[in-house]
């Protein structure tokens, strides 16, 4: 989590980036930003995103705290959205170049 014991659920409101989904090989993360006297969260790219193809995020839910299954089809997919080592991050990044 950004913020050790903070839960993110944009499920009853939220800005447009409540409708990114997971993936295992996400293209985009969360930036903590302030502004003013507020946190906010940025979506950054990780990479170029042609235009038509999804924005996607890892949710980095800790391993076991949900078993949701994933459908991201990504090849790096695990099976359950969890958090992904920062290595995994990075040459799933670099594999889709």
């Amino acid at each position: 989590s950004l913020v050790p014991g903070v839960v993110i659920d944009a499920s009853h409101m939220g800005s447009y980036a409540r409708f990114i989904n997971h993936s295992c090989a996400p293209n985009a993360a969360l930036l903590p930003r302030s502004v003013a006297t507020y946190r906010k969260l940025a979506v950054v790219l990780l990479q170029d995103v042609p235009k038509g193809r999804e924005v996607t995020l890892s949710y980095d839910y800790e391993e076991g705290e949900l078993s949701q299954e994933c459908w991201c089809r990504a090849p790096t997919c695990v099976g359950f959205i969890q958090r992904l080592p920062v290595r995994s991050r990075t040459v799933a990044a670099e594999e889709e170049r």
